[in-house]
Order: C-alpha cells, then structure tokens, then sequence
C-alpha cells in the first residue's frame, strides 16, 4: 500500500479529490474512496521486500557516516568532549573589539575557547588556505519560472545531496552562470548555516546566493574529508559562533574564511573518505530499492503481473 501511494497514479487520484484554490486541502474522508488494487501475493511479498531491504540499506547507510563522524571526533579526541555549561566569560573590551569587532556576550562564551584550545593541539589551516570560495547569484522572486535551469536554495540541500526543486530560471538570461562541477563543496551561509554537501558529478544547476562553492586547492586535503568536518561539530560551533546574534542567521563569506580546518594525516582522511562514499553507496541503493518498487507496482497496473515480475528478475 506505501509503494502504490507514492505512484504516480495514485498521486492523481489523490490530487483529484483535494480542495481550495489558495490553500488546497485533503479531506480524511475523501482518501477512503481511493481505490487500492490488488495483485497476488507472490508479487505484493516482493515489493514488500523491496521496501524492507531499502530501509535496513538505509540504516547501513546511517551507521557508515556514524563510523566517519566517529573516526574524526576520536583523532581529535572529541569523542568524550562535553560542551562547557558555563556561559560567562571575562574579557578586555579593548582586546576582544579590536580583535573580532564583536560586542555581543554569546560571541565570547568559553566553549569557544576551549574548542579553539583543543584544536589547537593538531596541525590546523583556515577554509580560505584549502579552497578557492564562490558566491553564486540571487535572482530574485520575479526570475522564477516553471522550466528552465533547476535553481536550488537552501531548503533544497542537505549534507545527503539536493533535493528536487520547483523553481527555475531562464537558460538564455542565466546560463553563464557557474555550475556545480564534480567534487564543488556547497556550503549554506544564510538561514540553515553550515551546511555542507560535495557534488558528486557535473550538474547543471544554478544555487543562490545563500549558497558558497567551494573548490579544493590545497591537495593535502580529500574533498570527502573536507566537508564531513564541515558538517562536523568542529565547524558548526565556530558558524554557530560567527553567525549568531540575529534572529535570521547570517555567516559573512570574511567569517568563513577564517574557519579552523584540523588537518589529519593523509591515512586518516582515506580511512574516513571510505566510509563517507560507503555511505552514500549505500543510500543510493536504499533510493534505487524503492525506485524498483514503486516502477514494478506501476508497471503491474499498466502492463500486468507478468511484466512487473519480469521487471523484478532483471533488477534483483
């Protein structure tokens, strides 16, 4: 029933019985008439199982990028790390404005000593050192268009990938713009600060301006590497330092090339790159899994059993 909802069929009927113009609506009453068809039991049993080895794939996925986070945190000997509760902090005015041009409380709190402390024991080097930093465009509500260039913001990424988006742009008004290429880091300075997801290959997608590219130019540094500690807590608490203060937050492209990067040894940044893409591999498999099923049940409506079940045999 989960992998026929998520059909395309099944999406119209849904859509047919919604209601309202500018806030269209769903009547719990109304999803009751949906019909559900019903195929054998051989097949149903092996959707299902599709759906059950995609979850499990899922988990695997999770418990890799755990493994990577893990590997970090234990060479910079974080694992045990406890946040200070402590939040008041002495400082010289004169020092401490000329320094940083801050004047607000939470940007001095003594975590952020002390992380800067225990980073300091390790071979470290500033985001601005290790790539070259490239702001994208901000267009603009009226450029939106229902074709064209994919244009992703924010709320389109996460340190997993890039969601689907519905806003375009035109392709002959924005198609000098930059693109994502293999490998580009992209990195969220504004709202949902600090987070950052590497491209897997060449795209041809235009991100915000809300959106940094960041390109590798220090060779000692695996891209991998790079931005699961930039999803790390080493990096989210100098964002969270940087970038706090206002209600909508804000990290400047000056703030984050200062960034501390701790710099481990080559052997470590491979071991923590394989299990970054183990990760991803396996997340990959868990979307093609479902993909399968959900083809198979469409396949079965439109075509019949046998065909669905031919479906299934080539793509175990």
């Amino acid at each position: 029933i989960l992998t026929y909802l998520n059909t395309h069929h099944a999406n119209k009927l849904v859509l047919r019985r919604r209601s309202g113009n500018a806030q269209p609506k769903l009547n719990v009453g109304d999803l009751t008439y949906i019909p559900i068809p019903l195929f054998s039991t051989d097949l149903e049993r092996k959707i299902s199982e599709l759906v059950i080895r995609s979850k499990y794939t899922i988990e695997l996925s999770k418990r890799a990028y755990r493994d990577a986070e893990n590997i970090l945190l234990n060479k910079l000997e974080l694992i045990e790390w406890r946040i200070p509760s402590k939040t008041q902090s002495v400082k010289k005015v004169s020092e401490s404005f000329i320094e940083s041009g801050r004047l607000d409380a939470e940007y001095y709190q003594p975590k952020y000593d002390e992380l800067f402390a225990l980073l300091g024991a390790y071979d470290t080097k500033t985001l601005s050192e290790i790539v070259n930093i490239e702001k994208s465009i901000e267009p603009g509500s009226e450029a939106y268009q229902t074709d064209g260039i994919p244009f992703i913001r924010v709320a389109n990424l996460s340190k997993f990938g890039i969601a689907d988006t519905d806003v375009y742009l035109s392709t002959e008004e924005y198609g000098d713009i930059i693109r994502p290429e293999k490998d580009t880091i992209l990195l969220s300075k504004d709202g949902s600060v600090g987070i950052a997801y590497k491209v897997e290959e060449d795209t041809n997608i235009i991100t915000s301006g809300a959106i940094l590219h960041l390109t590798i130019k220090d060779n000692s540094v695996i891209p991998d590497y790079l931005t699961l500690v930039l999803n790390s807590i080493v990096v989210k608490m100098q964002a969270e330092r940087d970038a706090g203060g206002s209600v909508i937050q804000h990290w400047k492209p000056l703030e984050i090339e200062k960034v501390v990067i701790p710099i481990l040894d080559n052997e470590v940044q491979v071991q923590i790159t394989e299990k970054v893409q183990e990760s991803f591999a396996l997340r990959k498999e868990s979307v093609r899994l479902l993909e399968l099923a959900k083809t198979a049940v469409e396949v079965a409506i439109e075509q019949g059993e046998d065909k669905a079940m031919e479906l299934l045999t080539q793509n175990k």
